[in-house]
């Protein structure tokens, strides 16, 4: 069975982040957050998030969860 789960990002920060889910095959999924906002999303069990930022003008992973 495949279900979904209803997650939050949320980005305490002062740079944009940039969330991706890119381990689902067919499935795409990546948005922009602005510093303070919240994201509410729904995901399947084995999603991994990555999140990226800019450091130096240079776009990086900063953050993976599963």
């Amino acid at each position: 069975m495949c279900r979904s789960h209803s997650l939050c990002y949320i980005n305490d920060t002062h740079k944009i982040k940039v969330p991706r889910i890119i381990n689902i095959s067919n499935w795409y999924f990546e948005r922009v957050i602005f510093p303070g906002e919240t994201l509410l999303f729904e995901a399947l069990p084995k999603a991994q998030l990555e999140i990226y930022t800019t450091i130096f003008s240079r776009v990086a992973l900063v953050e993976i969860t599963a």
